[in-house]
């Protein structure tokens, strides 16, 4: 079904191929609706903290989403939860090519995601009345964790728990 598509990515031999990568057109995909595929949504995700690390994104790239926000029926109390897991971003800012971030700095606030419907609703009412956080992926790892627990301050301020998390993955190399 995917031959004869145009990408709509630079893609890598042996790498996963996602639908979100391909064209859903034929004409030239010079704004940003046309690299949203059916059935998907485009949502800006903005706040001020998000400024300095925008810097460091790029259209293409694949991003968790954390929420931050008090635990309803609690006495104030704060937890963070993985929200959702691996969306690309379609822009940075009001740029949308990785050609056109490239050429020009950035200082924004904003960032674009490839939704569906249903994530841009939990989106919305999640940043409603709570703080979401952008964790940028490698974008190799594609894989999604199930069951992944909420945070809250005993996660910070215990030891034992906090050396529990700070477990360390072994890398082989980074770049």
């Amino acid at each position: 079904r995917v031959l004869g598509v145009r990408a709509a990515l630079a893609l890598e031999a042996n790498h996963s191929l996602l639908w979100t990568d391909l064209t859903t057109t034929s004409h030239d995909r010079s704004s940003l609706s046309h690299r949203i595929p059916k059935g998907m949504r485009a949502m800006s995700i903005s706040g001020e903290r998000r400024r300095a690390f925008s810097d460091l994104m790029l259209p293409g790239d694949r991003v968790d989403v954390l929420l931050t926000k008090q635990k309803p029926g609690s006495d104030g109390e704060v937890v963070t939860i993985p929200l959702l897991q691996n969306l690309l971003v379609l822009a940075v800012g009001s740029r949308f090519r990785v050609e056109d971030v490239e050429r020009s700095s950035l200082r924004t606030d904003s960032v674009t995601l490839l939704v569906t419907i249903e994530q841009a609703s939990l989106l919305a009412q999640a940043r409603r009345d709570g703080a979401l956080s952008l964790v940028l992926r490698n974008e190799d790892d594609l894989e999604i964790r199930e069951g992944l627990p909420e945070t809250d301050d005993s996660d910070v301020l215990e030891q034992e728990t906090r050396a529990r998390r700070q477990r360390r993955v072994r890398l082989e190399r980074v770049d």
